[in-house]
């Protein structure tokens, strides 16, 4: 019974390193070029749409990535890091849900391949954004100040 412990006990711990490595691997690697793309479309600034090489490395886009990165390190303690990066991703959710509940309100000729009651995506979204408010008021006051931030910037910019 001792073994099959320690081998199950092994293969777990196997599994966490594998997936944070592959996510941690993930992130490195896609984070410059998803910059990359969106400097290409004009959305952000072109000094990160340049590429070097053969194959097009964002050097510029991998500098700014490890930047970000690095502050997300120098803070030290995990909780926070890990509290923000939820509260970024509670709030895609919540935004998800408005779209859907907007588009369903005022646009009839939305009509998606899933057919869910418009009650569905407000109380979805009101529940998220309690929730955010529940699990850390300042770490979502922080990720509603940003997103607020980046989407005046993207107002004001010209699109052509």
């Amino acid at each position: 019974m001792y073994l099959l412990n320690l081998a199950l006990s092994l293969l777990v711990l196997g599994g966490v390193w594998g997936a944070t490595l592959s996510s941690a691997l993930g992130g490195i690697l896609g984070g410059p070029r998803i910059l990359q793309a969106m400097s290409l479309d004009l959305i952000t600034p072109k000094i990160f749409a340049k590429g070097h090489g053969v194959n097009n490395e964002p050097r510029n886009a991998l500098f700014l990535t490890f930047i970000i990165a690095e502050m997300g390190i120098l803070i030290g303690e995990l909780n926070v890091i890990a509290e923000l990066v939820a509260m970024f991703y509670m709030a895609a959710y919540l935004f998800i849900n408005i779209s859907c509940f907007l588009e369903q309100w005022s646009s009839p000729d939305f009509r998606p391949k899933f057919k869910i009651p418009i009650a569905v995506s407000l109380v979805g979204a009101i529940a998220t954004f309690l929730l955010m408010i529940q699990l850390n008021l300042a770490a979502t006051l922080v990720a509603v100040i940003v997103m607020m931030a980046f989407w005046f910037w993207l107002s004001k910019r010209i699109w052509y």
